[in-house]
């Protein structure tokens, strides 16, 4: 019998592709997700979010067979063109413990990315990103591009640091930018 790959099968990965740090406890998605989908399954919960009667699953296996067709879609021209023609804050961050999504390729795309401050924001260095005066993370951006890597993070970066990813998104809310020392943990 001929070894696995690497990663193992999808149905039984050899590895937690989500955290390298923590072994795959539950396959295929590695996580035990059966309080969330209990308490997304009762009815009052489904009657207050108006979805009355579905069934919550946490990896609908159609709708991700309908994806399928856009996993390796090219979107990084409309994110130039966006970068170049609106005033919308484009964030993309990724844990630093994520083998997936993982940070080296969320950096790789937006220094690839063509806009027209290309070149100025790939000759931009990482600043450190402190949450209540720890380094969480670093950042690198320029106009309305910031990339974030977060550190000690997998794919499921609120699960894994919710008090820093409390402050990401609410520096996001407020387009605060500004890496100097104050933070948005409330």
């Amino acid at each position: 019998m001929s070894e696995l790959p690497a990663l193992g099968i999808p149905t039984n990965p050899k590895f937690n592709v989500y955290d390298i740090r923590e072994p795959c406890g539950t396959p295929p998605l590695c996580y035990d997700f059966s309080t969330s989908d209990e308490f997304l399954n009762r009815d009052d919960v489904q009657e207050v979010i108006g979805v009355s009667g579905r069934k919550w699953v946490e990896c609908d296996q159609l709708v991700h067979t309908f994806l399928l067709g856009d996993w390796m879609t090219n979107l990084m021209p409309q994110v130039g063109w966006m970068l170049d023609n609106t005033d919308i804050e484009v964030l993309v961050y990724s844990g630093d413990k994520d083998w997936i999504c993982n940070w080296r390729g969320g950096e790789a795309w937006t220094l690839a990315a063509k806009w027209e401050q290309h070149e100025a924001y790939n000759q931009q260095g990482f600043e450190k990103w402190m949450v209540e005066e720890e380094a969480a993370g670093e950042m690198r951006q320029l106009g309305n591009l910031h990339f974030l890597r977060v550190y000690e993070a997998g794919h499921m970066v609120p699960m894994d640091q919710p008090k820093n990813a409390l402050a990401m998104l609410n520096r996001f809310i407020k387009n605060d930018w500004d890496l100097s020392p104050k933070e948005f943990v409330q």
